[in-house]
């Protein structure tokens, strides 16, 4: 599944319990991510280096540890 780059927030527990949701691609636009909001997603790709998720604050547990990839280097 791949978020179109207009969405600029994910709430908390959005995509919770989807345990059939393999895969999710992140706009480079996201800007806020709400707690436990991929608890139960096995992979979540982001569109942006993991030093511009990291400065945006960004935290892998908090999301609910999701195995994460980053597509741009």
């Amino acid at each position: 599944m791949e978020l179109p780059e207009s969405i600029t927030c994910i709430k908390e527990n959005a995509f919770r319990g989807c345990i059939a949701l393999e895969y999710i691609v992140i706009p480079s636009g996201i800007a806020k991510i709400g707690v436990d909001a991929f608890s139960g997603v096995a992979k979540v790709s982001f569109k942006i280096s993991q030093a511009e998720f990291e400065s945006r604050g960004f935290d892998v547990n908090e999301m609910g540890s999701p195995e994460v990839e980053y597509e741009v280097q």
